[in-house]
């Protein structure tokens, strides 16, 4: 056949030839190396979604309209921060961090303006005079009563028993994601310093969005240093107890090494950063990667130990795995191209580098190995195979298997439909869900920081709620200044909502303070005119403040949330109330309202995550079921075979239901490398089921051999892709952990469906199927 002949010349030449099909690869290899220093890391959350998504292009434009940048918080929290001792460390941590580099505007209870009444109307000025320390005690008392005096500074800038007051830092635009790692540990050296010199006054703490950005960053790069040697320790200790043999251990790790270079290599060329997915490329590879090498050197082994030795011994052997191998690789590569139909852009970027990691892989595994195998074999190094002795423990374990599938079918099928109703039950409370801040453990510094100013404060994060008006000036009529007020006071009643700002409170407050400071009238003025007159004053105090909350024309103002979550359930609660504010509005109102924001970024990563799941997920059985029913000329073998892949993706999604594991960027990815990756060994069971049929023997008999020969390759790969997802425990990071975890279990418990239920479900209903023989069973046998 002419499949055959090709795949036999090229093995024949890699073998004739080795010497230049190690050249080539190493070629390659010392290319791609050399672009991975170019790789940049982009650890934001944006980057999830589009940049041609609505929800993106609406946060973006925001930004540039208001000069919204996302602020570094420094809380200083105490007995009392009336004192001389606190007001100095909050000046003294100001002052130092002014200079630390891309640092550009730094707001704190000292220097945030204060509006008053003056001679000439209105004062706006720091609520301490030039953001001073208050020296004497009439000072502190005064500069107490004017913090009092207006809500503006409650639950930001002070908390509700004083005792604790938040520092606002804005970087520099055009501040970029690679820079914040540093900006972020010289502020913690300025913070760690101020507070040595003033030793048991405050507890202070760090977070803020660019420190989020910048702990993601900085423990991505700490995973990877991690991930890399633990996984090939792993992987190497794996191999050795299965194989006992050093080209067992060596030549797997060797090509998903080379796979990993150059995927890498194209990540730099496609101009793709690295995010916290794609971060995890190495395990991936790795895990998945060292399959193809598995099974082609099983099966060379497994020949040597017959004494099927020398050059055409490894080209035979070579020969028979390719069509299992290659069908196993372009069903891994099938799930991961699957999550081209999310619209989740780190996850779409890693189903990619994957499929170009898996394709490397599976190319470097049927060349490269049988390339340095003939070279070995030329210096005389005979094979010494050690992996069929009383050392081994798998031998056992498919007895047991081939007990469960052909006497206890029945038993083994009940199992299976009571773990798919345990799993429906499960999927019932799953929900999708993204909040950067709980990706940290709760041990660590920024979910402390972040946890306890959100106990004490009004809230870390912010959310941006827009107001466009049809006109120039709209903003100062009165009847939209208190719809606004009223959309505030609506947004404030929703839990997690901590307080709102907005020019309502600005003009309120002008109101106020040009009646005498009289309280009566810290209201909305009836009349255009005043309003306009009081923004206008404003303006000559030459304060920017006001550019928060209205744009240049003012056309358009912003309502800042202050909250208590950036996740997407938070901000479904928000949209869902603007949603019905809009709905209230007047016909013809010319009003229109709507929220920007790093939660919106999540709340919309939360719909796209979850239809991306699915719609990926389809495609993926889709894609196998295409492609293992002509192989297997069965429509109903070809169906049967996705039965491996169903249980343990249905057991994934209800545990994380029952345990409470949202759906997020790194858990979204399991099910599409169970299918891309269980489906290997359904296709290898079924393969050898096919030979064994071939042999004119009965299906009982068939499925006990096909257990007990190509299911030794079959654990290898399950424990080896298990153990190295396992790495993934030891992350920085709370989903990437998670995933880890539940990757490699559903690989475990596909691994035992494809060897105990697809068997089971075979022996009970005996699909018809075409026996494999002569050339074509020589290709399929595994």
């Amino acid at each position: 056949m002419r499949g055959t002949f090709s795949m036999h010349t090229i093995l024949r030449f890699c073998v004739r030839h080795p010497y230049a099909v190690i050249t080539l690869i190493a070629l390659i290899t010392i290319g791609a190396a050399l672009q991975i220093p170019k790789i940049r890391v982009d650890p934001r959350v944006e980057i999830f979604v589009d940049k041609n998504n609505p929800v993106r292009v609406q946060y973006e434009n925001n930004r540039d309209e208001f000069s919204q940048r996302e602020e570094t918080i420094v809380g200083v929290w105490g007995g009392n921060i009336y004192t001389p001792q606190t007001l100095a460390e909050i000046r003294d941590i100001s002052e130092a961090a002014r200079r630390i580099p891309f640092i550009q505007d730094i707001k704190n209870i000292l220097n945030m303006d204060y509006i008053s009444g003056s001679a000439s109307g209105i004062d706006v000025a720091p609520l301490s005079a030039d953001g001073e320390v208050p020296a004497t005690p009439a000072e502190l008392m005064t500069f107490r009563e004017k913090v009092a005096s207006w809500d503006f500074f409650k639950g930001s800038f002070v908390n509700a028993d004083h005792t604790g007051s938040l520092i606002y830092m804005t970087m520099r635009e055009g501040t970029q994601t690679d820079d914040l790692i540093p900006i972020y540990y010289d502020l913690r050296r300025v913070v760690d310093r101020v507070q040595q010199r003033y030793p048991g006054l405050n507890e202070l703490f760090i977070t803020g969005v660019p420190v989020v950005n910048a702990l993601t960053g900085d423990y991505m790069l700490r995973d990877m240093k991690v991930f890399v040697p633990i996984v090939n320790l792993i992987i190497i200790v794996t191999l050795f107890i299965f194989f006992r043999n050093l080209r067992g251990v060596v030549l797997p790790l060797v090509t998903v090494g080379i796979s990993t270079t150059w995927t890498f290599g194209v990540m730099s060329l496609l101009g793709w950063p690295m995010t916290q997915l794609t971060s995890t490329l190495p395990v991936l590879l790795t895990a998945v990667g060292t399959a193809y090498g598995i099974h082609v050197l099983e099966s060379v082994l497994s020949d040597a130990a017959e004494g099927k030795r020398g050059k055409q011994g490894i080209i035979n052997a070579a020969r028979r795995v390719y069509l299992p191998v290659i069908m196993a690789g372009l069903t891994t590569i099938g799930g991961f191209l699957s999550l081209l139909t999310t619209a989740v852009v780190p996850i779409k970027q890693l189903g990619v580098l994957a499929s170009f990691g898996v394709f490397a892989a599976l190319i470097i595994s049927l060349t490269f190995i049988p390339a340095v195998l003939s070279i070995l074999d030329s210096m005389g190094r005979e094979f010494i195979p050690q992996h069929h002795t009383r050392h081994d423990v798998i031998s056992p374990l498919l007895k047991g298997f081939t007990h469960l599938a052909v006497h206890r079918s029945s038993a083994v099928l009940s199992v299976c439909l009571i773990i798919i109703l345990f799993s429906v039950a499960g999927m019932l409370r799953l929900r999708a869900d993204m909040d950067p801040i709980t990706y940290f453990k709760k041990s660590s510094p920024i979910r402390i920081a972040d946890d306890f100013l959100n106990a004490k404060f009004a809230g870390t994060s912010m959310l941006n709620v827009v107001v466009r008006t049809g006109n120039a000036d709209d903003i100062k009529n009165p009847a939209v200044l208190r719809r606004i007020e009223l959309l505030q006071s609506r947004l404030n009643a929703i839990e997690g909502v901590g307080k709102s700002m907005s020019i309502v409170d600005l003009i309120k407050r002008m109101n106020q303070v040009m009646h005498d400071d009289d309280p009566r009238y810290y209201t909305i003025p009836d009349s255009r005119e005043l309003i306009a007159q009081y923004l206008l004053l404003y303006s000559f105090s030459g304060s920017d403040e006001i550019e928060r909350f209205v744009n240049h024309d003012y056309r358009n103002a912003q309502v800042i949330l202050v909250i208590k979550s950036q996740g997407g359930v938070l901000a479904e609660k928000i949209f869902q109330e603007i949603a019905a504010f809009n709905r209230e509005l007047p016909r013809g109102s010319g009003i229109s309202v709507f929220a920007t924001g790093i939660s919106a970024i999540t709340r919309e990563f939360n719909h796209i995550v979850i239809q991306g799941q699915i719609s990926s997920f389809i495609l993926a059985l889709i894609l196998v079921i295409l492609v293992t029913m002509p192989i297997f000329k069965s429509a109903k073998l070809g169906a049967f075979s996705i039965l491996p892949l169903l249980i343990p993706i249905l057991f994934n999604f209800g545990l994380m239901g029952f345990t409470g594991i949202t759906l997020n960027a790194a858990t979204a990815l399991i099910a599409s490398i169970t299918v891309g990756v269980g489906i290997d060994y359904s296709i290898h069971f079924l393969s050898r089921y096919r030979y064994e049929l071939g042999l004119q023997v009965d299906v009982p008999t068939a499925i006990a051999n096909a257990i007990n020969t190509t299911g030794r390759a079959v654990m290898y790969n399950a424990l080896a892709v298990a153990a190295g997802f396992s790495v993934l425990i030891l992350s920085k990071f709370v989903p990437v952990m998670q995933s880890g975890m539940l990757t490699a279990l559903v690989m475990i418990i596909s691994s035992t469906a494809a060897l105990t239920a697809l068997p089971a479900v075979i022996n009970r209903f005996h699909p018809r199927i075409k026996a494999a023989s002569g050339a074509q069973s020589a290709g399929q046998v595994s």
